[in-house]
């Protein structure tokens, strides 16, 4: 196989060409390099595109742009208003200015976020509870606890503990976490409604006795629906749920939930956390 001259005319600066040639001997002033059968003239504009070419293909690294992790939630009045608002979101927003984790929050339905996430489409979730996350979970460290309140009318006796509730029919809301000790208790009617609202209507038609839960939200239904006269909420709790945000059971999950363990004790230490619960509960 002939030897390929390739080399730039010095002594022609305005017609440069870059050439080469098969079997042809070339002036000094041109670099030689290969070998080839066809000889090929080459501009310098065709050059420079060459070796731009080359340089993206075998230089440059290919661009990577990782998909932030999702964390899905729902709706809950003045806990989760958007994913960019809500006493809850900006306990996330904290935590993650402290771990400096890139996420996205995502609102779905409540059981399509459970569901999701136990389908494995979602890395984790919150408000994560005994209720709603299989036992293979990893869990955060605990950020707060729902505590559930009864709800009936004011001529009713009043409710002091879950034992109080046997017999009862008891309006719930589909979708929303509740004990176990509740929707597992056999001495309990359960009646689902679609929304909180529906049930305090059903309370004073006198379809469901009580209506079970946190006392935030009990509150603002009493004052919404102006009903301050007719219903009243227990001193005592009836129960309580461990609130926690919940991750996939793979490395990267048991990494996150470290993580997030790690910022909420921080944030329980300095106060943070209390600060924030304080203003939604006043």
């Amino acid at each position: 196989m002939p030897d390929v001259k390739v080399g730039m005319n010095l002594a022609e600066p305005a017609d440069m060409q870059f050439c080469v040639s098969a079997g042809k001997k070339l002036p000094n002033h041109f670099l030689y390099f290969g070998k080839a059968k066809k000889g090929i003239i080459m501009t310098t504009k065709m050059l420079f595109s060459f070796l731009i070419l080359l340089r993206v293909i075998f230089i440059l690294p290919p661009e990577t742009t990782a998909e932030p992790l999702q964390l899905a939630t729902w709706e809950i009045p003045s806990w989760v208003i958007d994913k960019n608002s809500g006493r809850m979101i900006e306990i996330v927003k904290e935590i993650k200015k402290r771990t400096g984790i890139q996420f996205e929050i995502r609102l779905y339905p409540p059981k399509r976020s459970v569901k999701m996430f136990k389908d494995n489409e979602v890395i984790g979730m919150f408000p994560a509870m005994e209720t709603n996350i299989p036992k293979e979970a990893a869990k955060s460290e605990p950020y707060m606890y729902k505590t559930i309140y009864a709800l009936t009318k004011k001529e009713k006796p009043d409710i002091s503990g879950l034992e109080d509730l046997n017999g009862m029919k008891v309006g719930l809301v589909s979708g929303y976490s509740y004990p176990k000790s509740i929707t597992e208790n056999k001495n309990l009617i359960t009646d689902y409604a679609s929304r909180s609202e529906n049930n305090v209507k059903k309370l004073i038609a006198g379809r469901i006795d009580v209506y079970p839960e946190e006392r935030n939200t009990l509150v603002r239904l009493i004052n919404e629906m102006g009903l301050q006269k007719e219903l009243k909420i227990s001193e005592k709790p009836v129960c309580e749920l461990t609130v926690c945000f919940a991750f996939q059971l793979t490395e990267e999950g048991k990494k996150l939930a470290e993580n997030f363990s790690e910022a909420i004790l921080e944030m329980k230490k300095d106060g943070t956390l209390e600060k924030l619960l304080s203003e939604i509960q006043n």
